[in-house]
């Protein structure tokens, strides 16, 4: 099961730099534990400062400074938690056709990802 929310915020705007916070957090946790794999639950806490460059047609380029918290706690066992605190991100979003948008997003540091997303904007 997987739960989650959150929220960003622009704090600044001047001609084509935007600058902005946003928090969000995420919960995962499997529904039974068995012989082969322990009940588990996964929680993670992330909050970033970052901006961005509007007004380039059909492309917005991103980045940021992220910090996050995550623990996994497994059911009658160990706990586990990140190590590393503080990562960046580097991403861009390109106009498809009308309110489709293609995505992908780069993470270092506290951790090595590269998210590739299709979006849908109302």
């Amino acid at each position: 099961m997987l739960s989650g929310g959150g929220g960003r915020w622009t704090l600044f705007q001047k001609d084509k730099l935007k600058i902005g916070v946003g928090i969000q957090f995420l919960e995962f946790f499997s529904r039974d534990g068995g012989s082969v794999a322990p009940k588990v639950t996964w929680t993670e806490i992330e909050s970033f400062l970052g901006g961005s460059f509007q007004g380039m047609e059909q492309f917005v380029p991103y980045f940021g400074l992220l910090l996050s918290k995550a623990q996994g706690k497994f059911e009658g066992g160990s706990t586990i938690r990140s190590d590393d605190f503080i990562g960046f991100f580097v991403g861009a979003e390109f106009k498809i056709y009308e309110n489709y948008y293609f995505s992908s997003e780069a993470r270092i540091i506290n951790e090595n990802s590269l998210t590739l997303r299709l979006n849908y904007h109302l």
